[in-house]
């Protein structure tokens, strides 16, 4: 192996018993084993340093092509189920209280009613399919002012809205074999108040209606489907 040159390196000298001794330079010299193991860490280190940036790259570009298949690809699919799905707040009413006169007879009572109620949000786009349904289900009712109703609903309206109010029994049966022609649509059974004497002591015992406007105003907690005591 070649002597490597060393700025260092002075003459050898020899001690007293005859062997040769090491000089100055040899302090400062770098063995060519460590050398060699340091060059081979550091390749090791930029091999896996470039492994790390080939698999983050990769990683970018797939979550990027995802991104792009969610939003473009698969965009219109996805806004549409996200625009069915949505939440229905179902209420059960209190039924309000009994008059009853010293002997126990009722002087007003409840009664059940059924509603056709509007959810405006689960409407869809186009209506005249349930307009068609509607035809049929409710073929003794005013077809043009009902249609009038649902086209004036309010589609941000996040309560139910009444349409219809007290259907009869048939009525309720043929709108209820229509369910799956009448989104946005459904039957709503609520009660109203019975009156002994055809509601000569209504004006006493006071009366029920559906909410004004003006009610709507002092009440927001109130539904537009509910029922409130007017006066009495």
């Amino acid at each position: 192996m070649p002597t490597r040159f060393s700025p260092y390196r002075s003459r050898p000298r020899r001690a007293p018993d005859g062997h040769q001794t090491g000089d100055i330079g040899d302090l400062f010299s770098v063995p060519e084993s460590t050398v060699t193991s340091a060059e081979s860490s550091a390749v090791s280190r930029a091999r896996t340093l470039g492994t790390v940036r080939i698999c983050a790259a990769a990683i970018v570009l797939v979550l990027f092509g995802q991104s792009l298949r969610l939003q473009i690809a698969s965009g219109s699919l996805f806004r549409e189920e996200a625009e069915s799905n949505r939440i229905r707040d179902l209420r059960e009413y209190a039924p309000r209280g009994v008059f009853l006169d010293r002997f126990g007879t009722p002087l007003v009572q409840n009664i059940p009613a059924i509603d056709l109620v509007a959810d405006p949000a689960f409407l869809p786009e186009d209506l005249a399919p349930i307009f068609t349904a509607l035809t049929h289900a409710l073929p003794d009712r005013n077809a043009r002012e009902l249609q009038d109703r649902i086209r004036a609903l309010d589609r941000r309206a996040g309560s139910p809205i009444p349409v219809l109010e007290d259907l009869t029994h048939k009525e309720f049966l043929a709108v209820n074999a229509r369910a799956t022609e009448l989104p946005g649509l459904r039957v709503e059974t609520t009660a109203v108040r019975e009156y002994r004497g055809n509601g000569t002591f209504a004006h006493a015992l006071g009366y029920t209606g559906k909410l004004s406007a003006e009610e709507r105003e002092q009440f927001p907690s109130y539904l537009l489907t509910e029922s409130v005591g007017k006066t009495g």
